[in-house]
């Protein structure tokens, strides 16, 4: 059966900058088919959705009328962008958003009506869509100069601007323009390199150099920005305080350009009604005073280089209601379509009032429909729908007023990474540490570089990074203090903000020792506790604490001095002391320790001599009037009669029994009983002689 295709296509052109010409295009090629007529697009004309001129980010609308002779329902049509007369990739919808590469360029909508049915063209119609006439450029913005932030070096140091913060919305490249605006009397300072990013120039003699820079995009130069280079008092800032509260000032952010030692004059300068508050203190870094009546208290710092005083600085502590604190929370760089959790938690206010919390964007992507889960919620959400970036906003209120707004930046862009250097840690001298970068992050799941260094060491420490671009660094304590290290990251785009962590060797606690376990062999012998073994890592002087921890019952035994090195005590009763030790070092107490006393049953007559390093084993027996030459060896359960004589390094084993007036001589080994009256001798002891 005979058929019929008709392809049609209809282009509207748009130029930009410049006037729009409206091109229609179509072309039939025809076979008689009587069946079903193919669908008509007319009508066709762009329409720019923000109106008037188009401009790069408009976003164009191809419009057309579809009809159909069979009533046949609009398939899948067929649509085109081309810029210029060339197809314009990806752009196969009937909406397209204006680029930069459209500048000057004729744009040209085609259209091929498809129906359900699946008949492709039209046949050719009238154009009766209006063109936009007119489109203009981008409008050129003025760049905006950062001269970067204020400084405070020494004289003859050379300080290095910096207008890298300056910028333009155009994306348009800076040329730069510094110049000195004022210079401290009698300056001879000169700018080098003041076209540069970074010019550089000499302090030579102290006092303020204020330095103007003024950036040009190539068509028009920016507001001028400047930075001052500059003795300064710095009060600290506002406090907050309740009755009776002590309040600390603080003079440490006072500063002099030329390093010179300051010297401090603190005064009240106004109080409240009946306040007889006195500054304790009026001529140190910190001086204090206390809150006696409700109001303002104005303080008023002066510090002199020992040449000139500064102008005065005041600090304002106040009892009365302060604006609380908005924190909208951290920055973040989630992915399209993922959730975002806001979180104000951290917003806060010094006067303990509670707060309500109102959350609202001030910025999204074009086209985004993303709407806040709970604006009056502590931690809303919303959902990302578009890449770019949402800036929201939060104001929290205690009831009284507002807070200043905080925002936080959700962006899809990347975000610099999150430098962790770790917990704190504590250690001793001679240790090594081993940092941990491990917990530091980046939202895009860039991979990091690391590079470590010191903030600042202990004086005379000469400590030194082992793998200082590694996760895991080390280096040895070599001197008691704080050791403060920093790590830097980098996603291989921007750095970290450093983070830091504190290695202190700051006090541990001593460790006490209180001697090792004794055998009482006597009742009635004097025992001497040692607690000279006792210890501190950080070598300070120790205090002891000894006490009985459980003795014999009914036993009366009393320590000689209970907070001596080497206390004495005399065992009264046989049977177990057991005598507990606490050392401090001035700061902590030690983990107590105990030292065990045991008495043995030993019974020794009147006149007894022991000899040195003679010992006499347990529930042995020496009658009255017996001697023993030194190093003698008396085993257990030995029973010696009265006036015995044992000559040195003589023994008796266990349980033997020696009669009265026995002698054994020199280095004997008694190893059977033997009758009274007896001289023994040899290994073992063999009867010499008897009395008969």
């Amino acid at each position: 059966m005979p058929y019929s295709t008709t392809i049609n296509s209809f282009r509207f052109s748009l130029v930009l900058p410049g006037l729009l010409a409206l091109v229609a295009c179509g072309g039939v090629d025809e076979l008689a088919l009587p069946i079903n007529e193919a669908p008509k697009a007319s009508s066709v004309n762009i329409a720019d959705t923000n109106g008037g001129d188009a401009v790069v980010n408009d976003r164009l609308i191809g419009n057309y009328i579809y009809t159909d002779a069979e009533d046949d329902a609009e398939g899948e049509s067929i649509y085109r962008w081309l810029r210029n007369g060339a197809v314009i990739g990806g752009a196969t919808t009937s909406d397209y958003i204006l680029v930069a590469e459209d500048i000057g360029q004729p744009i040209i909508f085609e259209v091929t009506p498809v129906a359900i049915s699946g008949a492709i063209g039209a046949t050719t119609s009238a154009l009766t869509g209006t063109a936009i006439t007119s489109v203009d450029f981008v409008p050129n913005s003025s760049p905006v100069a950062n001269a970067g932030a204020d400084q405070t070096p020494l004289v003859n140091d050379t300080v290095t601007l910096d207008g890298s913060g300056s910028s333009d919305v155009n994306g348009d490249g800076l040329t730069f323009s510094w110049a000195f605006i004022s210079k401290a009397p009698g300056s001879q300072a000169i700018l080098t390199d003041s076209t540069t990013l970074n010019p550089t120039f000499m302090v030579d003699v102290p006092g303020d150099y204020v330095v103007q820079l003024i950036v040009n995009d190539g068509m028009v130069d920016s507001v001028p920005n400047t930075v001052t280079i500059s003795t300064v008092a710095d009060a600290g800032p506002g406090q907050s305080a309740l009755f009776g509260d002590t309040v600390a000032l603080d003079g440490t952010g006072s500063s002099d350009v030329d390093g010179d030692g300051l010297t401090y004059s603190w005064s009240i300068t106004s109080r409240p009604e009946l306040s007889t508050a006195i500054l304790t203190g009026s001529t140190t870094l910190n001086p204090t005073f206390a809150i006696d009546v409700s109001g303002d208290y104005v303080v008023q710092l002066i510090v002199n280089d020992g040449t000139v005083d500064s102008d005065p600085d005041t600090v304002i502590i106040s009892t009365n209601n302060t604006a609380p604190v908005a924190n909208a929370g951290a920055d973040q760089a989630p992915l399209v379509n993922d959730t975002v959790n806001m979180d104000g938690s951290t917003s806060s206010d010094v006067d303990g009032d509670g707060l309500t919390f109102s959350w609202s964007f001030t910025s999204v992507p074009i086209d985004s429909t993303a709407a806040l889960s709970d604006q009056a919620a502590v931690s809303p959400t919303f959902a990302v729908d578009l890449p770019g970036t949402y800036v929201v906003q939060l104001i929290v209120n205690d009831s009284t007023v507002d807070s200043a707004p905080d925002t936080v930046s959700i962006s899809t862009d990347n975000s610099p990474p999150v430098a962790n250097a770790g917990a704190d840690q504590a250690a001793f001298f001679g240790d090594t540490m081993t940092l941990d970068g491990s917990a530091s992050s980046d939202v895009d799941g860039d991979g990091l570089t690391y590079s470590w260094s010191f903030s600042s060491v202990p004086a005379g420490s000469g400590a030194i990074l082992t793998g200082s671009t590694t996760l895991n660094p080390t280096f040895a304590i070599d001197v008691s203090g704080d050791y403060v290290v920093q790590l830097i990251v980098n996603d291989g785009m921007e750095d970290s903000t450093p983070d830091t962590v504190i290695i202190s060797t700051n006090n541990t606690a001593p460790v006490a020792t209180a001697g090792a376990d004794e055998e009482a062999p006597l009742v009635n012998v004097e025992v001497t506790l040692n607690g000279s073994a006792s210890s501190d890592v950080d070598g300070d002087g120790l205090t002891f604490r000894w006490s009985f921890s459980s003795f014999p019952v009914d036993s009366m035994a009393a320590l000689s001095d209970t907070t001596a090195v080497k206390p004495k005590f005399t065992v009264d009763l046989p049977g177990t002391y057991v005598v507990q030790l606490i050392v401090n070092d001035g700061t902590v107490n030690s983990e107590p320790v105990t030292v065990t006393i045991i008495t043995t049953n030993i019974t020794i007559g009147r006149h007894v001599v022991l000899n040195l390093t003679c010992t006499v084993g347990h529930e042995s027996s020496i009658g009255d009037y017996s001697a023993f030459m030194p190093t003698c060896n008396i085993s257990g359960e030995v029973t010696i009669g009265e006036c015995t004589f044992w000559g040195t390094g003589s023994k008796i084993i266990n349980r033997c029994r020696v009669g009265d007036q026995a002698i054994i001589g020199a280095g004997a080994v008694v190893v059977r009983d033997l009758p009274s009256g007896v001289t023994a001798v040899g290994v073992p002891a063999k009867i010499i002689k008897s009395k008969t």
